[in-house]
């Protein structure tokens, strides 16, 4: 843990897009992306990409790697609005699972990234180390390492702590 920001000082901010474009184009000082789907997967395709580490590796499983959030006034204030959001997205990740081709050309008719064609897609959605779901997975250890590394003042009881209640009755960690 004492080394985990060794590494800072070499690394820059980018959104997915520019550093997927910097890292394959070769022409500049970005050699490594930590990145996600479709961003990740694209990158493998060039010659000389390879994988270096995975998130899984880091965590030790499968872990959340996006989460929405908003505060308690506005949940408190819109919950009919936070309920069918919640829902949606709960219904989006089924529908993924059950009809990956339909999701596929939905992404691609709706992405402005570019790059990603259907057989990518449908490949990035064939991937078993995704799994798309509302479950948050792997929140204490995110928890138990900012506490150790001194970003979190303390660690919550549970996984459940910082989440409403919409999630709090699934199997997370």
């Amino acid at each position: 843990m004492a080394e985990y920001g060794r590494l800072d000082k070499l690394t820059v901010a980018l959104s997915h897009p520019d550093g997927m474009s910097m890292l394959v184009n070769g022409k500049t000082e970005i050699s490594a992306h930590f990145t996600s789907p479709p961003f990740q997967n694209l990158e493998m395709k060039k010659p000389g990409v390879h994988t270096v580490l995975t998130s899984e590796q880091v965590m030790g499983g499968p872990s959340t790697w996006s989460i929405l959030f908003t505060t308690v006034k506005f949940k408190n204030e819109n919950p009919k609005a936070i309920q069918a959001f919640v829902r949606a997205v709960d219904d989006a990740h089924k529908f993924i699972k059950a009809a990956p081709e339909k999701a596929a050309d939905i992404y691609l008719a709706s992405s402005k990234e570019g790059g990603a064609t259907r057989e990518d897609v449908l490949k990035i959605l064939a991937d078993g180390s995704i799994d798309y779901t509302t479950t948050p997975q792997k929140i204490m250890a995110y928890a138990n390492f900012m506490k150790s590394v001194g970003t979190l003042k303390s660690v919550p009881d549970s996984w459940k702590e910082p989440f409403f209640e919409y999630v709090q009755d699934l199997p997370g960690d």
